[in-house]
């Protein structure tokens, strides 16, 4: 192949589109499609207890650590933006 890829489109999962600067090619539905890595990411979730609480995930997909629950949404996204704030600074201790 020769060119480079300027546009990838998926249109109802029945194929990908990759188009080139000289030619697009069709690639099969049944191909799999090439997956970025997901990034970090929060997530706000309901426990078992009907709080609110906050969970890191890694991109791999694992849970690096989860919050205390809440019981208003508007606190668990007050832990988030504490988090994103204070933590660059924020010292470890080792017990």
């Amino acid at each position: 192949m020769s060119g480079f890829a300027t546009e990838i489109s998926q249109t109802e999962g029945l194929a990908i589109a990759v188009e080139f600067s000289n030619f697009t090619e069709a690639l099969p539905s049944n191909q799999p499609i090439p997956r970025l890595p997901m990034p970090y990411k929060f997530e706000i979730y309901k426990g078992n207890d009907e709080k609110f609480r906050v969970r890191f995930k890694a991109p791999n997909g694992e849970t690096m650590f989860s919050t205390q629950g809440y019981k208003q949404k508007a606190s668990a996204k007050n832990a988030i933006a504490s988090i994103k704030k204070n933590a660059p600074d924020a010292e470890v201790s080792e017990e």
